[in-house]
């Protein structure tokens, strides 16, 4: 609390109003902080208000072109980057999951694997599979008489 007091009386100011001739017998004028927030804030609003009724109420509204129905060109445009944006939701979907499951295979890694490596492997006889007798299966030939057509 005691930090933010102190970091508010670093923005405490004072404007001074001083007139461009230093010999004239205007006083200066000094704002506080506090008043020039509220002189702001009222001209601010204020301008926002004029602005407003300007363009709300008189021709100058044809100056800005505000149109709240969308041409079929936007929507269509819209419709098609709509499916863009599912078709990649769902490859970042499919890419989070296959990032945890190589993140849970990484973390349970077997370390038996590597020390049984290190080791001297055995020689394996490598098995070989019978061989079954090919058949060959007579080729069927179209008969031209039958009603196929080459």
């Amino acid at each position: 609390m005691v930090k933010l007091k102190q970091k508010l009386a670093k923005l405490k100011f004072r404007l001074l109003m001083l007139p461009a001739d230093n010999h004239s017998e205007i006083p200066v004028r000094v704002v506080g902080f506090r008043l020039a927030l509220i002189y702001g804030g009222t001209a601010f609003l204020f301008m926002m208000f004029l602005s407003f009724i300007l363009f709300r109420f008189t021709p100058l509204n044809l100056l800005v072109n505000v149109n709240t129905q969308l041409s079929d060109e936007d929507k269509a445009m819209i419709t098609k980057l709509n499916g863009k944006v599912v078709v990649l939701a769902t490859e970042l979907q499919k890419l989070k999951n296959d990032n945890e499951r190589l993140k849970y295979i990484l973390t349970f890694q077997d370390t038996t694997i590597v020390l049984d490596s290190a080791k001297s492997k055995p020689a394996v006889k490598k098995q070989t599979q019978p061989k079954t007798p090919k058949v060959k299966v007579p080729v069927k030939k179209n008969n031209p008489q039958s009603g196929t057509q080459k």
